[in-house]
C-alpha cells in the first residue's frame, strides 16, 4: 500500500470528530426529551389533581360499561352501517360465553336526539332463521335485547324469517309491542342488524346476546352478560359534555386531553393542536428523524372524534403508572409528544402536545455543531491529504532519480533531489548521494584498471619472458624442460590476457576519435565472409545478405573488429564441420547483423550481462593457451552503442545454437 494510501487511511480517524458531534446533539436532544415528558407529566398531574379536587369526574368509571356515542348527524338504520365507519374504535366485541374460538360480534351505540341506534356485526357462514312465525326464537339465529328505563326492565327478541325490517317482539309481554324497529342484513362474513330504540335518553342500561344456530342445534352464545344471563345489561355511559368544558378550560394552548375510563373508552375530550408550524425542508426532517432522534413510534390517528384512545402509555396508565410516548406526525414532519396519568377511581387523563421546541433547538445545534466540526475535518483532511501528496511525490521522485542513478552499463550519476531539503528525506538523499559518490569513484576505478594492470604487468612479464627465454638456450634434463614449458605457456596466457585488455581499452579510447565514412554493410561482410572461411577451415561460413546495396554512415575498421569478436567466439562454441551465418537485414532507420552458430545454446548468465567485461560462461581448456575474459564482448557492445545501436544475444528456438543480433545505424560525426 503507498504511503499516500496509508496516510488518507490514518486520516479517516478524523471522521470519529462528526460522530462525536453527533453523539453530542443526540445526548442533547435526549435531554431536552426528557425535560418535556418531565414537564408534561407534571401539567397532566396537576390536570388531574384539579379535576379530582373539583369533583368533575364521573363516578362511574369502570370497564363494564357501555359507551353511547353522540352522533353530529343523522343515523340511517337500513343494516349497512356506513355512518359508522368514522367511528372505527366505537364497535366493541361481546366475548364468548360457552369457550368456543372464533371472532365474537361487535356492538356499537350511538345516540341523536332522542333515538339510542344500536348496530350489530356479527360472523356466521351458515346463517338460519326462523322457520315460521309459530316457530320458536331458539329455532334459527337470533339476538335478546334487555334494557332499563325509569327503573323498569324490558325484554325484547330478534328473531326475524328472513333478512329485511324487523320489530323487536317483547319477551313475557312486559314490554310494549311495535316500538323497537330496525333492519336485518345479510353480509359476505355474517350478517348485521342495525335498530332504534325511541326515547333513547331515557335509557340507562342496555344489554344483548346473539345466539347462533346451526345444523346440529344451538351454536355459540355472545352477550353483555355471564353465560346465566347473556343479555345482562351493563350501565350506559355518555361523553361528559361538562368535563369536557372543564378540562378546556384548564389545558395549555395548543395541547388536547382525553378523559378515559377504565377500558380506554373516552369519557371527555378537550382541546386541539397547533400543526401548521413553520415549515421545514424535507432533509432536515429526514436527518432529525433517521440520524439523530431516538426512536419515534409511527403516527396515531387521533385526530377529530375518537371514541377510545390506545396505546403503549394509556395501557401503563390504566395499569395504575404514569407514562409518556413520542410519535411522528405523518406528513406533517413534526413530533408529538403524549402523557398518560392515572385516575383515582380507575381511568386516565391523556394530554398531548406537539414538540416542535425540541425538534428545532436539536435542528439548531445540530446544524450549527457540525456545521463547525464539518469544516474542521475538512480542512484537517485537506491538509493532511495535500501534505500527503506532497510526500509522495518527494519520495517518488527520490526513488525514482536513486533507480536511475546507476545505468546499463555501470555508469553512476550521484546528483539526486531533496539534496537541499531541511527534513528527514533531505537526509535520505544526501546519505544516498555520498554512498552513489562512492560507487561512482570506484566504477571508475574498475574501468581504469584494465589499462592499469596492462601497463603495469608488461615489463614483469617481459622480464619473465626473456629469462625463459635464456633459459631455454642452456642444457637440462628432460623434468626440467617440462616444467620450462609449462612455465612459457602460463608467460604466453599472460601475454595474451595482457594484448586483449590493452586493445580493450584501446578500443575504447579511440572510439571517440574514430572519424565516420559512408561504406557498404553487405560488401563488407561478403569481404569478410570470404576471409572467415580461410581462417576458420573446419567451419561452414554461411552469407545471407540482401541482394541490394546496405549504405551505412559509420566506422568499417570498428565494425570489422566487431565481426573478429562475433565470429571467433561463433567458432569456438561450433563443433567441427559446423556451421556459421552471417546475416543483415534493414530494421527502421538501421541495419541488423546478425551471426549464428551451430553448437549449444547460450548458457544461463543468471544477473550478469554477458557484454559487460570480466564476464564469461566459458568451459574451455586451460592448456589451449587462450584468454577468456568477456572482453571480446564488451568490445562488441562498444562498437554498436557508437553506431547508436545496441547488441543481443539469444538461444536459438530448437537449443541447436545461438545467434547474437547488433543494431547499427548511422554514427555521428
Amino acid at each position: 500500500m503507498s504511503l499516500r494510501r496509508k496516510l488518507a487511511l490514518i486520516s479517516l480517524v478524523l471522521l470519529v470528530l462528526p460522530w462525536a458531534a453527533w453523539r453530542f446533539v443526540g445526548t442533547t436532544e435526549g435531554l431536552l426529551r426528557a425535560g418535556e415528558e418531565e414537564a408534561l407529566l407534571a401539567t397532566t398531574g396537576a390536570l388531574a389533581r384539579s379535576l379530582a379536587s373539583l369533583g368533575s369526574l364521573p363516578a362511574d368509571r369502570d370497564r363494564d360499561s357501555l359507551l353511547v356515542w353522540p352522533s353530529d348527524r343523522p343515523l340511517s338504520v337500513d343494516g349497512y352501517g356506513d355512518e359508522w365507519r368514522d367511528w372505527p374504535d366505537l364497535p366493541r366485541p361481546l366475548p364468548h360465553l360457552d369457550g368456543r374460538s372464533g371472532e365474537p360480534p361487535r356492538l356499537a351505540l350511538a345516540e341523536r336526539g332522542d333515538a339510542l341506534v344500536a348496530l350489530i356485526e356479527a360472523r356466521d357462514h351458515s346463517r338460519r332463521y326462523r322457520p315460521a312465525p309459530s316457530a320458536a326464537a331458539a329455532a334459527g339465529d337470533h339476538l335478546r335485547l334487555r334494557l332499563r328505563r325509569a327503573g323498569t326492565a324490558l325484554h325484547y327478541r330478534i328473531a326475524p324469517l328472513a333478512p329485511g325490517a324487523f320489530q323487536a317482539l317483547p319477551v313475557e309481554g312486559n314490554a310494549p309491542r311495535h316500538r323497537i324497529s330496525g333492519v336485518w342484513q345479510e353480509t359476505p362474513q355474517g350478517y348485521s342488524v342495525e335498530l332504534r330504540i325511541p326515547r333513547g335518553a331515557e335509557v340507562t342500561a342496555l344489554g344483548a346476546s346473539v345466539h347462533d344456530r346451526d345444523a346440529r342445534g344451538p351454536g355459540a352464545v355472545h352477550g353483555t352478560g355471564p353465560r346465566a344471563r347473556p343479555a345482562a345489561t351493563r350501565t350506559l355511559r355518555r361523553p361528559a359534555a361538562a368535563l369536557a368544558r372543564q378540562v378546556d378550560e384548564l389545558l395549555p394552548r395548543h395541547t388536547r386531553a382525553w378523559v378515559l375510563d377504565g377500558s380506554g373508552w373516552v369519557i371527555a375530550a378537550a382541546g386541539s393542536l397547533d400543526l401548521t408550524g413553520p415549515g421545514r425542508p424535507w432533509l432536515r426532517n429526514l436527518i432529525y428523524r433517521y440520524l439523530l432522534a431516538s426512536p419515534l413510534a409511527p403516527p396515531a390517528e387521533r385526530s377529530g372524534p375518537r371514541a377510545r384512545i390506545a396505546g403503549p402509555e394509556v395501557a401503563q396508565a390504566l395499569a395504575g403508572e404514569a407514562g409518556t410516548r413520542w410519535r411522528s406526525v405523518g406528513g406533517a414532519g413534526g413530533v408529538l409528544i403524549s402523557a398518560a396519568q392515572p385516575l383515582a377511581g380507575g381511568g386516565a387523563l391523556v394530554v398531548e402536545q406537539a414538540s416542535d421546541g425540541v425538534l428545532l433547538l436539536t435542528e439548531r445545534a445540530l446544524g450549527e455543531v457540525l456545521l463547525a466540526v464539518l469544516l474542521a475535518v475538512a480542512l484537517a483532511l485537506g491538509a493532511l491529504l495535500a501534505f500527503a501528496g506532497r510526500l509522495s511525490r518527494r519520495i517518488r521522485g527520490l526513488r525514482d532519480a536513486a533507480a536511475s542513478a546507476v545505468g546499463s552499463r555501470g555508469e553512476v550519476d550521484p546528483e539526486l533531489p531533496e539534496r537541499s531539503a531541511g527534513d528527514e528525506l533531505g537526509d535520505l538523499s544526501r546519505s544516498l548521494g555520498q554512498t552513489l559518490e562512492s560507487l561512482r569513484r570506484y566504477t571508475a576505478y574498475l574501468r581504469s584498471l584494465t589499462g592499469r594492470l596492462a601497463h603495469e604487468l608488461r615489463t614483469p612479464l617481459a622480464i619473465v619472458t626473456s629469462s625463459l627465454d635464456n633459459l631455454d638456450r642452456t642444457r637440462l634434463t628432460a623434468e626440467d624442460t617440462r616444467y620450462l614449458d609449462r612455465a612459457q605457456a602460463g608467460a604466453e596466457r599472460l601475454g595474451t590476457l595482457l594484448r586483449a585488455m590493452s586493445e580493450a581499452t584501446r578500443i575504447e579510447q579511440s572510439l571517440a576519435d574514430t572519424a565516420a565514412e559512408r561504406f557498404d554493410l553487405a560488401a563488407l561482410l561478403r569481404d569478410y565472409g570470404e576471409a572467415y572461411q580461410q581462417l576458420y577451415p573446419g567451419r561452414r561460413i554461411q552469407l545471407d545478405l540482401p541482394a541490394t546495396p546496405c549504405p551505412l554512415h559509420g566506422a568499417p575498421e570498428l565494425v570489422g573488429q566487431l565481426l573478429d569478436k562475433l565470429v571467433d567466439n561463433a567458432a569456438s562454441f561450433s563443433p567441427d564441420g559446423g556451421w556459421i551465418r552471417l546475416a543483415v537485414a534493414p530494421s527502421g532507420s538501421g541495419y541488423v547483423l546478425s551471426v549464428t552458430n551451430q553448437g549449444p545454446p547460450l548458457p544461463d548468465f543468471g544477473d550478469s550481462d554477458p557484454f559487460d567485461a570480466l564476464v564469461s560462461q566459458r568451459q574451455g581448456d586451460p592448456g589451449d593457451g587462450r584468454a577468456h575474459l568477456g572482453l571480446g564482448l564488451t568490445i562488441v557492445r562498444l562498437v554498436a552503442e557508437r553506431h547508436g545501436g545496441n547488441v543481443r544475444a539469444a538461444s536459438l528456438d530448437d537449443g541447436g545454437g545461438a545467434v547474437f543480433r547488433v543494431l547499427l545505424r548511422d554514427m555521428p560525426d
